[in-house]
């Protein structure tokens, strides 16, 4: 005959995994966008909506992942007229061309983004680095 020695603890523990699988099962995924984007980066997944912290992905050049933040752009002209939004961060790769000084989200393979969507967020222009390097190479992008 076995007995259970911690029976209100076995109790809190079920209690507290059925909360956690409910929640789970009731969060929806983050929607995400796909892109059109120049070749380095290919098809890049991005959120549906330009809010804050992002986390996308890319196909080009071995593929990767894209870390950054969205906020409104302060530009003018034909970029973003109106509006639009700037999205800073990273692109992280597992393998690259250029190895860096430092690991950034886990990788020595990463670069800086800087890219600008229009007001509808339909289209983006940009530039990328290697590691921290001068921002040299040009990105586009249009929604699919």
């Amino acid at each position: 005959m076995t007995h259970d020695i911690f029976p209100a603890r076995t109790a809190r523990t079920a209690v507290a995994v059925a909360i956690a699988l409910s929640v789970a099962a009731a969060t929806p995924a983050l929607a995400a966008t796909k892109w059109r984007a120049s070749p380095a980066f290919g098809s890049v997944t991005l959120p549906d909506e330009p809010n804050g912290n992002a986390t996308g992905s890319y196909t080009g050049s071995g593929g990767g992942s894209i870390y950054g933040r969205f906020a409104k752009a302060k530009c003018g002209g034909t970029r973003c007229p109106g509006g639009g939004y700037n999205l800073t961060g990273y692109w992280v790769e597992p393998h690259a061309g250029i190895k860096c000084d430092k690991a950034v989200h886990g990788s020595f393979y990463w670069g800086r983004i800087d890219w600008t969507f229009n007001d509808d967020y339909t289209e983006f222009k940009g530039s990328w680095s290697d590691c921290d390097g001068p921002m040299k190479h040009s990105a586009n992008g249009r929604r699919n």
